[in-house]
């Protein structure tokens, strides 16, 4: 059976998206940080949906341990992806001078490291036909002051993503970059 494994699934964006693969009749794999919140969204969208199916996975996205985990728990569950949704992400707004060094690596890793550790192990499970969606931001076309380490990180998986879809072509795989402005 295959999955939409959406990565960042409680958040704004993450949310709804999840709510239209679902009215889609798509299985999900939703993943987050809170297990509490995962199961929430997972009966909200089993009382609008009841016919899907719809898996939970807590993932620290900063440890590559547990989305090593993470994805050996997709493994051994039989588990084929139909797509991959990477929704998560980290903004703080403050000049780059107050950061902490902890703040710079936390940001790094989810935003980018996350992404493209989780596209690798994602693309081994993959199914006959492949969907990526990334939510990059439109501060990694246009740098904002204050946001310095999120429009690079942003930046960055423009760059990564629009590269990797010249590497998988002919490999049934479509990418998709999601560049918002401001999102409540």
């Amino acid at each position: 059976m295959e999955y939409s494994l959406i990565f960042g699934a409680c958040g704004g964006i993450g949310k709804a998206l999840s709510l239209e693969l679902a009215s889609r009749g798509d299985n999900l794999y939703l993943s987050g940080q809170s297990a509490s919140k995962l199961n929430i969204l997972k009966d909200e969208i089993l009382a609008k949906y009841p016919l899907i199916k719809v898996k939970i996975g807590v993932c620290n996205l900063t440890s590559s341990e547990d989305r090593t985990a993470f994805f050996t728990t997709l493994e051994k569950e039989n588990i084929l992806l139909n797509g991959l949704y990477y929704v998560s992400g980290i903004d703080t707004q403050k000049a780059f001078s107050k950061y902490t060094e902890e703040k710079i690596v936390k940001q790094a890793r989810v935003n980018y490291e996350g992404a493209l550790s989780v596209t690798l192990s994602a693309l081994k499970l993959k199914g006959a036909n492949f969907k990526i969606l990334v939510v990059s931001s439109l501060t990694g076309v246009i740098p904002m002051p204050y946001y310095a380490e999120y429009s690079s990180t942003k930046s960055a998986l423009i760059n990564f993503y629009t590269a990797l879809r010249y590497e998988l072509k002919g490999q049934r795989v479509k990418i998709t970059l999601l560049c918002p402005g401001s999102v409540p």
